[in-house]
């Protein structure tokens, strides 16, 4: 198909920005999956971490074809192994975009940061994969991921860690799966790491059961209220400070910083400095910098939740 050469190369040039000294410019205007990998190397850079390799699979999701405008909606998966001095590690994600393609040729890439829209797409239409772009040697030794502290509490973070790593892209097939899943996926590791339910009302208590579920099994806003009062079992102990958390640990985020958390994240990895890397669901992620400032909800006025997990 026309579409696939043009998509390679346009997301091709747009991983260069990587590894270049371009600035901001037209092409970034016009393409969205540009600026994501521009805003990345800022990220990077500010965290003076160097990229050693960029893997790329591509997945056409949906072609729509009116008169001479055709529109084509893919996902697109990304590896990033990154080195922070000593410490070498990958992050992982997905973003689905759309180009919009006039007589054959590709005017436009937009980004559609629609909640859900991954999950409904069972049935693709048509699947190609990139072969690695390797723009430096992969290291012949990969530093492993620093373990988590056995037991916290009762809290089995080890646990709730192997299952954010298991499930950070996936469902598990007991639970159900939400447009906004972030909180639901940070819910199930919490569980997974040894924390009990209780409560039968949508209003209280913690828990999922028979095709209900409490409203802070699912909604970031209630599971920080819930972890903030809670007494007794599953409670959080909210720190000052990023460095301070521990693995298994969770970070709510409350973009607008109108005093409303609307997203959820849980801490997997630490750097040399202590900084978290999280794992998230809604836009799937994977050793992600706790920050979010690379995130389409991102803005200057944020709002940030470090809260230890106790049990």
């Amino acid at each position: 198909m026309f579409y696939k050469n043009a998509l390679r190369q346009t997301i091709e040039h747009s991983m260069d920005v990587l590894f270049s000294d371009v600035q901001e410019s037209s092409f970034m205007e016009n393409y969205a999956v540009a600026r994501f990998f521009f805003k990345k190397k800022i990220q990077y850079k500010s965290l003076d971490t160097q990229v050693l390799k960029v893997k790329c699979k591509l997945r056409v999701l949906r072609i729509c074809t009116i008169l001479e405008e055709t529109v084509v909606e893919y996902v697109l998966f990304y590896t990033f192994l990154l080195k922070k001095e000593s410490c070498i590690y990958q992050e992982e994600g997905q973003f689905c975009h759309c180009a919009v393609f006039t007589k054959g040729i590709l005017i436009k890439d937009a980004s559609m940061e629609k909640e859900g829209y991954l999950e409904e797409q069972l049935l693709l239409i048509d699947c190609f994969n990139y072969e690695d772009i390797n723009f430096y040697k992969q290291p012949e030794k990969i530093q492993h991921m620093r373990e988590p502290n056995q037991q916290r509490g009762g809290y089995d973070a080890l646990a709730a860690v192997k299952y954010a790593e298991r499930y950070w892209n996936d469902h598990h097939f007991a639970y159900p799966v939400f447009a906004n899943d972030c909180t639901n996926f940070i819910s199930q590791c919490l569980y997974a790491g040894g924390a009990k339910m209780h409560g039968e009302s949508r209003t209280s208590g913690w828990w999922i059961r028979n095709g209900s579920w409490s409203y802070s099994w699912t909604t970031a806003h209630a599971l920080y209220l819930y972890l903030k009062h809670a007494k007794s079992g599953l409670r959080g102990v909210f720190v000052s400070d990023p460095r301070e958390l521990l693995l298994g640990d969770i970070i709510c985020y409350d973009f607008e910083g109108d005093g409303r958390f609307n997203h959820t994240t849980i801490v997997v990895n630490k750097n040399a400095e202590g900084e978290p890397f999280v794992n998230a669901h809604t836009t799937n992620s994977r050793q992600r910098f706790w920050s979010y400032t690379d995130s389409t909800a991102y803005t200057p006025n944020i709002q940030y939740a470090w809260i230890q997990i106790h049990i």
